[in-house]
C-alpha cells in the first residue's frame, strides 16, 4: 500500500515536480534518468505515470495526485535527488515534508529539515539512519516482489483475475481484476495497474471491526 497520506502524497509530487524542472528534459528523458539511477529496479516507472503523479484530481472534494504515490517512490525519489548535484529543496516545499518525516522517520520521531540540502543528502535530512535508509531503498531488505502466477478468465461472469504470490512469503496470495480477456502479453502491464489501484484503495480505506 502507499502508506502515506494525501498532504503528504501532494509535497512529494511538488518534489517530483522541482526535481523534473532540475533536470530539464521531457518525461521520457527524465523518467529514463530516474530509473537508471534507480537501486530498486523491480519497478520502474515510465514518462506517463510520471507525468500523473504531477497532476491532480478531485475525490471527496480532497486534491490529490492523479496516480498514486507510494513510499517506494518517495524513498527512489529522494534518493535521485540526493544524487543530483546542485539540486536543492525550496524553503516552502520544505514546510510541506515535515509530514513526510513524521510518516517515514522510524526511530527518531520528528527530523527538521534544514535550509539547504546538507553534506549528507536527503535521508540525513529527514532523520533517517543509514540502516533504515538501506532497509528502505534496498529491495532485497523491504522491498516486496510479487510473482504472477496465474491468469484466470471467468466467462459467464465476463471477468478477469490475476493472481500473485509474494516472492519471500509463498504463503500469501492476492488475486486482482484486470480487464476481461487479458492477454499473456499485456498482463504484465494490466497486473501493475491493478496493483497501484488496489494501493490507492487500501491507501484510503478505514478499518472496522464487526458490530
Amino acid at each position: 500500500m502507499s502508506g502515506l497520506d494525501i498532504p503528504t502524497q501532494m509535497a512529494v509530487r511538488d518534489l517530483l515536480k522541482e526535481a523534473y524542472a532540475f533536470v530539464g528534459k521531457k518525461w521520457d528523458g527524465f523518467a529514463k534518468i530516474l530509473n537508471e539511477g534507480a537501486t530498486d529496479k523491480t519497478f520502474n516507472e515510465d514518462a506517463s505515470v510520471l507525468e500523473e503523479m504531477t497532476r491532480t484530481k478531485k475525490k471527496d472534494g480532497v486534491e490529490r495526485p492523479r496516480k498514486v504515490i507510494s513510499k517506494r517512490f518517495a524513498f527512489k525519489l529522494f534518493a535521485f535527488c540526493k544524487a543530483e548535484s546542485g539540486f536543492t529543496i525550496s524553503n516552502e516545499l520544505m514546510q510541506k515534508l515535515e509530514s513526510l518525516c513524521e510518516s517515514l522517520a522510524t526511530s527518531q520521531g520528528k527530523a527538521n529539515l534544514p535550509d539547504a540540502e546538507p553534506p549528507g543528502g536527503f535521508i540525513p535530512a529527514l532523520g533517517l539512519t543509514e540502516d533504515v535508509a538501506t532497509r528502505s531503498i534496498n529491495p532485497e531488505r523491504q522491498m516486496t516482489e510479487l510473482l504472477i502466477t496465474g491468469l484466470h478468465h471467468d466467462l459467464s461472469r465476463k471477468r478477469s483475475f490475476a493472481h500473485f504470490q509474494w516472492k519471500n512469503d509463498p504463503e500469501k496470495h492476492l488475486s486482482l481484476d484486470v480487464p476481461f480477456e487479458c492477454t499473456l502479453d499485456r498482463l504484465p502491464k494490466e497486473a501493475r495497474k491493478a496493483i497501484e489501484a488496489f494501493s490507492e484503495e487500501l491507501a484510503l480505506a478505514t478499518i472496522a471491526t464487526p458490530p
